[in-house]
Protein backbone atom coordinates (compact mmCIF):
# COMPACT_ATOMS: atom_id res chain seq x y z
CA UNK A 1 0.00 0.00 0.00
CA UNK A 2 3.13 2.15 0.49
CA UNK A 3 4.18 2.36 -3.01
CA UNK A 4 0.66 2.81 -4.23
CA UNK A 5 0.70 6.00 -2.22
CA UNK A 6 4.00 6.81 -3.10
CA UNK A 7 2.92 6.29 -6.80
CA UNK A 8 -0.19 8.45 -6.24
CA UNK A 9 1.38 11.26 -5.19
CA UNK A 10 4.35 10.96 -7.91
CA UNK A 11 1.41 11.25 -10.56
CA UNK A 12 -0.56 14.22 -8.43
CA UNK A 13 2.52 16.16 -8.37
CA UNK A 14 3.72 15.82 -11.99
CA UNK A 15 0.87 18.17 -12.39
CA UNK A 16 1.58 20.98 -10.61
CA UNK A 17 3.66 22.27 -13.21
CA UNK A 18 -0.10 22.64 -14.94
CA UNK A 19 -1.73 24.41 -11.93
CA UNK A 20 1.33 26.76 -11.40
CA UNK A 21 0.70 28.05 -14.98
CA UNK A 22 -3.29 28.25 -14.39
CA UNK A 23 -2.85 29.97 -11.01
CA UNK A 24 -4.21 33.26 -12.10
CA UNK A 25 -6.97 31.37 -13.76
CA UNK A 26 -10.11 31.98 -12.28
CA UNK A 27 -11.16 29.47 -9.64
CA UNK A 28 -13.55 27.05 -12.00
CA UNK A 29 -10.69 26.65 -14.20
CA UNK A 30 -8.30 25.66 -10.94
CA UNK A 31 -10.80 23.21 -9.66
CA UNK A 32 -11.39 21.12 -13.44
CA UNK A 33 -7.56 21.22 -13.95
CA UNK A 34 -6.84 19.66 -9.98
CA UNK A 35 -9.68 16.91 -10.96
CA UNK A 36 -8.59 16.64 -13.80
CA UNK A 37 -4.96 15.66 -12.39
CA UNK A 38 -5.84 13.38 -9.36
CA UNK A 39 -8.52 11.50 -11.57
CA UNK A 40 -5.65 10.65 -14.25
CA UNK A 41 -3.20 9.57 -11.51
CA UNK A 42 -6.30 7.31 -10.30
CA UNK A 43 -6.73 6.05 -13.57
CA UNK A 44 -2.88 5.28 -14.13
CA UNK A 45 -2.90 3.42 -10.76
CA UNK A 46 -5.64 1.08 -11.73
CA UNK A 47 -4.24 0.14 -15.33
CA UNK A 48 -0.78 -1.14 -13.75
CA UNK A 49 -1.54 -2.38 -10.20
CA UNK A 50 1.32 -2.10 -7.69
CA UNK A 51 1.62 -4.94 -5.07
CA UNK A 52 4.02 -4.44 -2.26
CA UNK A 53 8.11 -5.98 -2.91
CA UNK A 54 9.31 -8.55 -2.96
CA UNK A 55 12.59 -10.03 -1.34
CA UNK A 56 14.57 -12.97 -2.96
CA UNK A 57 17.42 -14.20 -1.73
CA UNK A 58 19.96 -16.75 -2.68
CA UNK A 59 23.83 -17.64 -2.34
CA UNK A 60 24.84 -18.10 -6.09
CA UNK A 61 25.71 -14.82 -7.88
CA UNK A 62 23.94 -12.67 -10.70
CA UNK A 63 25.18 -14.74 -13.91
CA UNK A 64 22.69 -15.89 -16.25
CA UNK A 65 25.39 -17.55 -18.02
CA UNK A 66 26.50 -21.00 -15.66
CA UNK A 67 24.11 -19.60 -12.92
CA UNK A 68 21.14 -22.25 -13.06
CA UNK A 69 19.79 -20.57 -9.85
CA UNK A 70 20.23 -17.04 -10.86
CA UNK A 71 18.40 -18.19 -14.11
CA UNK A 72 15.30 -19.33 -11.70
CA UNK A 73 15.38 -16.11 -9.97
CA UNK A 74 15.34 -13.83 -12.84
CA UNK A 75 12.93 -15.93 -14.76
CA UNK A 76 10.74 -16.11 -11.29
CA UNK A 77 11.56 -12.19 -10.78
CA UNK A 78 10.61 -10.92 -14.35
CA UNK A 79 7.25 -12.19 -13.90
CA UNK A 80 6.62 -10.84 -11.08
CA UNK A 81 7.48 -7.75 -12.38
CA UNK A 82 5.35 -7.54 -15.13
CA UNK A 83 2.28 -8.30 -13.10
CA UNK A 84 2.48 -5.66 -10.59
CA UNK A 85 5.01 -6.70 -8.21
CA UNK A 86 7.97 -5.23 -7.50
CA UNK A 87 10.92 -7.33 -6.89
CA UNK A 88 14.36 -7.19 -4.99
CA UNK A 89 17.42 -9.61 -5.28
CA UNK A 90 19.61 -10.27 -2.77
CA UNK A 91 22.70 -12.75 -4.33
CA UNK A 92 26.10 -13.78 -2.69
CA UNK A 93 24.06 -14.33 1.13
CA UNK A 94 24.03 -10.82 1.38
CA UNK A 95 21.04 -11.66 3.88
CA UNK A 96 22.71 -14.13 5.67
CA UNK A 97 24.22 -17.95 5.31
CA UNK A 98 21.87 -20.50 4.63
CA UNK A 99 20.19 -21.25 8.23
CA UNK A 100 20.01 -17.58 8.62
CA UNK A 101 18.13 -16.99 5.56
CA UNK A 102 15.81 -19.94 5.81
CA UNK A 103 14.73 -18.81 9.70
CA UNK A 104 14.36 -14.97 7.76
CA UNK A 105 11.92 -16.33 5.78
CA UNK A 106 10.09 -18.29 8.14
CA UNK A 107 9.35 -15.13 10.09
CA UNK A 108 8.86 -13.33 7.13
CA UNK A 109 11.46 -11.05 6.26
CA UNK A 110 12.65 -12.56 3.59
CA UNK A 111 9.47 -13.69 1.10
CA UNK A 112 11.24 -16.71 -1.48
CA UNK A 113 14.48 -18.21 -0.43
CA UNK A 114 16.60 -20.75 -2.58
CA UNK A 115 18.64 -22.66 0.05
CA UNK A 116 20.81 -26.20 0.15
CA UNK A 117 19.37 -29.51 1.18
CA UNK A 118 21.07 -29.65 4.04
CA UNK A 119 19.53 -26.89 5.92
CA UNK A 120 16.10 -27.83 5.06
CA UNK A 121 17.13 -31.67 6.00
CA UNK A 122 17.63 -30.53 9.36
CA UNK A 123 13.94 -29.66 9.88
CA UNK A 124 12.45 -32.93 7.66
CA UNK A 125 15.35 -35.76 7.11
CA UNK A 126 13.48 -37.10 3.82
CA UNK A 127 15.21 -33.91 2.22
CA UNK A 128 18.72 -35.38 1.93
CA UNK A 129 17.38 -38.54 0.37
CA UNK A 130 17.33 -36.10 -2.83
CA UNK A 131 21.27 -36.02 -2.32
CA UNK A 132 21.56 -39.24 -1.89
CA UNK A 133 24.84 -40.42 -4.21
CA UNK A 134 23.88 -42.39 -7.53
CA UNK A 135 20.20 -41.99 -6.12
CA UNK A 136 18.56 -41.23 -9.81
CA UNK A 137 19.61 -42.00 -13.52
CA UNK A 138 19.42 -38.48 -14.88
CA UNK A 139 17.68 -35.78 -14.02
CA UNK A 140 14.86 -36.26 -15.51
CA UNK A 141 14.19 -39.43 -13.21
CA UNK A 142 14.71 -36.50 -9.75
CA UNK A 143 12.07 -34.41 -11.41
CA UNK A 144 9.66 -37.72 -11.67
CA UNK A 145 10.09 -37.98 -8.11
CA UNK A 146 9.61 -34.16 -7.12
CA UNK A 147 6.68 -34.09 -9.43
CA UNK A 148 4.75 -36.99 -9.97
CA UNK A 149 4.99 -38.86 -6.37
CA UNK A 150 3.98 -37.63 -2.78
CA UNK A 151 7.48 -37.16 -1.60
CA UNK A 152 7.41 -33.30 -1.59
CA UNK A 153 3.80 -33.35 0.40
CA UNK A 154 5.37 -35.57 2.85
CA UNK A 155 8.60 -32.73 3.32
CA UNK A 156 6.07 -29.80 3.35
CA UNK A 157 4.46 -31.26 6.02
CA UNK A 158 7.18 -30.60 8.50
CA UNK A 159 8.68 -27.06 6.49
CA UNK A 160 5.51 -25.70 6.87
CA UNK A 161 5.40 -25.69 10.57
CA UNK A 162 8.17 -24.32 10.79
CA UNK A 163 6.67 -21.48 8.51
CA UNK A 164 8.23 -21.84 4.95
CA UNK A 165 6.85 -23.83 1.56
CA UNK A 166 8.95 -25.42 -0.48
CA UNK A 167 7.52 -25.05 -3.66
CA UNK A 168 10.49 -25.78 -6.45
CA UNK A 169 13.82 -27.53 -6.81
CA UNK A 170 15.99 -25.83 -9.81
CA UNK A 171 19.26 -27.23 -11.20
CA UNK A 172 22.53 -25.94 -10.33
CA UNK A 173 24.33 -26.71 -13.08
CA UNK A 174 23.77 -31.01 -14.65
CA UNK A 175 25.35 -34.02 -12.87
CA UNK A 176 28.16 -33.42 -10.01
CA UNK A 177 31.86 -34.94 -10.80
CA UNK A 178 34.95 -34.95 -9.21
CA UNK A 179 37.31 -31.95 -9.48
CA UNK A 180 41.03 -32.45 -8.16
CA UNK A 181 44.94 -31.02 -8.51
CA UNK A 182 46.95 -34.17 -8.80
CA UNK A 183 45.78 -36.39 -11.34
CA UNK A 184 43.43 -38.04 -13.43
CA UNK A 185 40.77 -40.61 -12.06
CA UNK A 186 39.95 -43.76 -13.84
CA UNK A 187 39.36 -46.31 -11.02
CA UNK A 188 39.02 -46.47 -7.38
CA UNK A 189 42.30 -46.88 -6.90
CA UNK A 190 43.12 -42.86 -8.24
CA UNK A 191 40.41 -41.74 -5.85
CA UNK A 192 42.20 -43.33 -2.45
CA UNK A 193 45.31 -40.98 -3.07
CA UNK A 194 43.10 -38.15 -2.88
CA UNK A 195 42.39 -36.16 0.11
CA UNK A 196 38.97 -34.35 -0.52
CA UNK A 197 36.89 -31.61 0.59
CA UNK A 198 32.97 -32.55 1.59
CA UNK A 199 30.22 -30.64 1.42
CA UNK A 200 28.05 -32.16 4.23
CA UNK A 201 28.39 -35.20 6.27
CA UNK A 202 26.01 -37.08 3.53
CA UNK A 203 29.30 -36.67 0.74
CA UNK A 204 31.60 -37.36 3.53
CA UNK A 205 30.31 -40.61 4.48
CA UNK A 206 29.83 -41.46 0.13
CA UNK A 207 33.97 -40.02 -0.05
CA UNK A 208 34.79 -42.38 3.24
CA UNK A 209 33.25 -45.21 1.78
CA UNK A 210 35.30 -44.96 -1.78
CA UNK A 211 38.22 -45.12 0.62
CA UNK A 212 39.07 -40.76 0.21
CA UNK A 213 40.40 -39.00 2.84
CA UNK A 214 37.89 -36.58 3.83
CA UNK A 215 37.24 -33.28 5.68
CA UNK A 216 34.31 -30.88 5.57
CA UNK A 217 34.99 -27.56 4.50
CA UNK A 218 32.46 -24.89 3.98
CA UNK A 219 32.55 -23.68 0.38
CA UNK A 220 33.65 -20.05 1.17
CA UNK A 221 37.13 -21.81 2.11
CA UNK A 222 37.44 -24.28 -0.88
CA UNK A 223 39.92 -22.12 -2.58
CA UNK A 224 42.12 -21.52 0.30
CA UNK A 225 42.19 -25.15 0.82
CA UNK A 226 42.84 -26.44 -2.08
CA UNK A 227 45.82 -23.51 -2.72
CA UNK A 228 47.32 -24.71 0.92
CA UNK A 229 46.83 -28.69 -0.35
CA UNK A 230 43.99 -29.13 2.75
CA UNK A 231 41.87 -30.78 0.03
CA UNK A 232 42.98 -31.78 -3.44
CA UNK A 233 39.55 -31.55 -4.89
CA UNK A 234 35.71 -31.95 -4.37
CA UNK A 235 32.57 -32.57 -6.35
CA UNK A 236 29.86 -30.92 -8.11
CA UNK A 237 28.96 -29.99 -11.09
CA UNK A 238 31.12 -28.63 -13.71
CA UNK A 239 29.55 -24.57 -12.96
CA UNK A 240 30.66 -24.31 -9.71
CA UNK A 241 34.34 -24.16 -10.38
CA UNK A 242 33.90 -21.93 -13.34
CA UNK A 243 31.58 -19.62 -11.43
CA UNK A 244 33.97 -19.01 -8.27
CA UNK A 245 37.17 -19.23 -10.60
CA UNK A 246 38.63 -22.35 -9.48
CA UNK A 247 39.83 -23.37 -12.77
CA UNK A 248 43.08 -21.89 -11.98
CA UNK A 249 43.20 -24.21 -9.30
CA UNK A 250 41.98 -27.67 -10.41
CA UNK A 251 43.29 -29.02 -13.30
CA UNK A 252 41.16 -32.72 -13.98
CA UNK A 253 37.77 -33.64 -13.86
CA UNK A 254 35.95 -36.93 -14.10
CA UNK A 255 32.23 -36.54 -15.06
CA UNK A 256 30.56 -39.25 -12.80
CA UNK A 257 26.90 -37.87 -12.60
CA UNK A 258 27.17 -38.88 -8.79
CA UNK A 259 23.70 -36.42 -8.32
CA UNK A 260 22.41 -33.35 -9.44
CA UNK A 261 22.92 -30.63 -7.41
CA UNK A 262 19.39 -28.67 -6.37
CA UNK A 263 18.66 -25.41 -4.45
CA UNK A 264 15.15 -25.84 -2.58
CA UNK A 265 13.09 -22.86 -3.29
CA UNK A 266 11.06 -21.84 0.03
CA UNK A 267 8.07 -19.15 0.08
CA UNK A 268 7.24 -17.54 3.64
CA UNK A 269 3.77 -19.52 4.88
CA UNK A 270 2.56 -16.06 6.60
CA UNK A 271 3.74 -13.82 3.73
CA UNK A 272 2.07 -15.73 0.58
CA UNK A 273 -1.34 -16.18 2.89
CA UNK A 274 -1.47 -12.76 3.37
CA UNK A 275 -1.66 -12.06 -0.85
CA UNK A 276 -5.01 -11.84 -2.13
CA UNK A 277 -5.97 -15.06 -4.66
CA UNK A 278 -5.24 -13.22 -7.55
CA UNK A 279 -1.76 -12.37 -6.16
CA UNK A 280 -1.17 -15.88 -5.20
CA UNK A 281 -1.93 -16.91 -8.68
CA UNK A 282 0.88 -14.55 -9.93
CA UNK A 283 3.28 -16.11 -8.03
CA UNK A 284 2.74 -19.93 -8.72
CA UNK A 285 2.69 -18.68 -13.03
CA UNK A 286 6.23 -17.01 -12.03
CA UNK A 287 7.23 -20.46 -10.22
CA UNK A 288 6.17 -22.10 -13.16
CA UNK A 289 8.07 -19.93 -15.91
CA UNK A 290 11.45 -20.35 -13.61
CA UNK A 291 10.59 -23.73 -13.82
CA UNK A 292 11.00 -23.92 -17.42
CA UNK A 293 13.26 -21.21 -17.58
CA UNK A 294 15.55 -23.24 -15.44
CA UNK A 295 15.40 -26.27 -17.44
CA UNK A 296 16.26 -24.84 -21.11
CA UNK A 297 19.30 -23.56 -19.49
CA UNK A 298 20.32 -26.91 -18.23
CA UNK A 299 19.68 -28.65 -21.63
CA UNK A 300 21.56 -25.96 -23.02
CA UNK A 301 24.35 -25.86 -20.48
CA UNK A 302 24.76 -29.59 -20.14
CA UNK A 303 26.05 -29.62 -23.93
CA UNK A 304 28.94 -26.64 -23.64
CA UNK A 305 30.14 -27.49 -19.71
CA UNK A 306 32.58 -29.85 -20.57
CA UNK A 307 33.83 -27.63 -23.56
CA UNK A 308 34.27 -24.48 -21.25
CA UNK A 309 36.43 -26.56 -19.10
CA UNK A 310 38.53 -27.97 -21.65
CA UNK A 311 39.22 -23.94 -22.68
CA UNK A 312 39.95 -23.34 -19.15
CA UNK A 313 42.75 -26.32 -19.71
CA UNK A 314 41.05 -29.00 -17.26
CA UNK A 315 41.79 -32.07 -18.21
CA UNK A 316 38.58 -34.37 -18.82
CA UNK A 317 38.59 -38.02 -17.90
CA UNK A 318 35.53 -40.72 -18.17
CA UNK A 319 35.68 -43.75 -16.22
CA UNK A 320 33.85 -47.35 -17.57
CA UNK A 321 30.92 -48.30 -16.93
CA UNK A 322 31.91 -51.33 -15.18
CA UNK A 323 34.00 -48.87 -12.79
CA UNK A 324 30.86 -46.74 -12.24
CA UNK A 325 28.79 -49.22 -11.15
CA UNK A 326 31.22 -50.25 -8.34
CA UNK A 327 31.13 -46.44 -7.19
CA UNK A 328 27.55 -47.27 -7.05
CA UNK A 329 27.59 -50.27 -5.27
CA UNK A 330 29.90 -48.81 -2.44
CA UNK A 331 27.29 -45.53 -2.70
CA UNK A 332 24.46 -47.51 -1.66
CA UNK A 333 25.61 -49.37 1.18
CA UNK A 334 26.48 -45.95 2.97
CA UNK A 335 22.86 -44.70 2.27
CA UNK A 336 22.02 -45.95 5.85
CA UNK A 337 24.40 -43.90 7.15
CA UNK A 338 22.84 -40.61 7.32
CA UNK A 339 19.12 -42.05 6.95
CA UNK A 340 16.87 -44.02 9.08
CA UNK A 341 15.41 -47.27 7.89
CA UNK A 342 11.68 -45.62 7.37
CA UNK A 343 13.06 -42.13 5.82
CA UNK A 344 14.94 -45.25 3.05
CA UNK A 345 11.42 -47.07 2.99
CA UNK A 346 9.49 -43.63 2.43
CA UNK A 347 12.09 -42.56 -0.12
CA UNK A 348 12.25 -46.17 -1.71
CA UNK A 349 8.48 -45.82 -1.91
CA UNK A 350 8.54 -42.72 -3.99
CA UNK A 351 11.08 -43.92 -6.43
CA UNK A 352 8.86 -47.08 -7.20
CA UNK A 353 6.12 -44.15 -8.11
CA UNK A 354 8.54 -41.99 -10.25
CA UNK A 355 9.86 -45.16 -11.64
CA UNK A 356 6.10 -46.00 -12.89
CA UNK A 357 5.50 -42.83 -14.15
CA UNK A 358 7.17 -40.94 -17.90
CA UNK A 359 7.82 -37.85 -19.05
CA UNK A 360 9.59 -34.73 -17.88
CA UNK A 361 8.86 -32.97 -15.01
CA UNK A 362 8.95 -29.06 -14.39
Amino acid sequence: MASCGNQFLGYCCSGLFLLRSYSRCRLPVFLSLTVFIVSFALLALVSKPVFAEVRIAMAGKNDLERNGEYVWVNAFANHLNDHGFETLIYPSNILGREQERLDQTALGLIHVNLGIYATAAKIEPLTRGLALPFLFDDVDHFYRLINNTQLVDDINQSLNLFGVQVVAFPMRGGGSGLFNTTHSIKTLADIRRLRLRAADRTQLKFLQALGSKATVVGWAEVANALQTNIAQGYINPPASALLFGHTDLLSYYTPLNVNFPFRIVSLSQDWFQSLNQYQQQIIKDAIKRANIANRQWLENWTLQAEQLLLKEGIVIDHISTEEREQFKRLAKGMWTEVMDDSEIQSLKQALTAAENSTGKGL
